[in-house]
């Protein structure tokens, strides 16, 4: 009689149910959150029954951090990962909120909400997101640029034009700078507006640029994610046609 003197590996079927345990507690802990701020508005620090609650799915949160990284491939980088950081993000908000202040607690709550990345885990989404990118990242490198350089230049323009005739309105180049950015989104909110021609001009370049730069992003994005998205189908469409090969070649 042969007796198989291996461990059982920590994977398959124990790794299946700690992925079921997780993205059941992430979805539920970020319920918790919501139903809290909705009744308890006003709270800076969770009491009572919340309290008690956000602790036992912080305990469990971290346990999985530990238990991840005892388990991970690579102990030393782990941490460093993406995914490892976030959950360690995930944690964090509540015992911080154990040891600050609770005046200085203000929206560390909502800091919760980065929890809800956790799910990106048990997907192939932020994969795919994060290689389309990887491949378009030197031409949206040089996007990003120009448009920084087109806010600063457009920014201090604006500020030169309409500073002597808004002084109230534009009264330092960071409020220019705000003009700026919300006038190349085309969000324009209407609290910033130059009244002089110049400054109007500078408001029609920086629209155009805008628009531009936001056609240009999502044609590279755009072509770098059809194209992962086709080598995603073909790589299923090919192991199908193996298992089918496979299946055949027994019978």
């Amino acid at each position: 009689m042969t007796v198989n003197t291996n461990p059982r590996p920590f994977s398959s079927s124990w790794r299946r149910y700690l992925d079921i345990i997780s993205i059941t507690l992430t979805v539920y802990s970020i319920g918790c959150l919501l139903v809290e701020l909705e009744l308890e508005t006003d709270s800076l620090r969770s009491t009572g029954w919340w309290y008690w609650n956000e602790l036992v799915v912080a305990l469990v949160f971290s346990a999985e951090y530990l238990i991840r990284w005892i388990t991970a491939t690579d102990r030393r980088h782990y941490p460093l990962t993406f995914l490892a950081v976030i959950d360690l993000l995930a944690v964090m908000p509540f015992y911080i909120g154990l040891l600050a202040d609770p005046g200085q607690l203000a929206g560390l709550r909502v800091l919760r909400m980065v929890r809800m990345f956790r799910l990106f885990r048990h997907t192939e989404s932020l994969a795919l997101f994060l290689r389309a990118f990887s491949r378009c990242r030197a031409e949206l490198g040089a996007v990003i640029t120009v448009v920084l350089l087109v806010i600063l230049v457009n920014s201090l323009a604006v500020f030169y034009f309409e500073h002597p005739v808004q002084p109230d309105k534009f009264a330092k180049p960071s409020d220019a700078m705000w003009w700026c950015v919300v006038t190349m989104s085309t969000v324009g909110y209407g609290d910033l507006t130059p009244i002089t021609k110049l400054g109007r001009l500078v408001g029609v370049v920086t629209v155009v640029v805008g628009v531009a730069s936001y056609g240009v992003f999502l044609t590279l994005f755009g072509g770098a994610w059809i194209d992962v998205l086709r080598e995603r189908r073909d790589k299923h469409a090919l192991h199908s046609v193996a298992e089918t090969t496979a299946t055949d070649a027994q019978e």
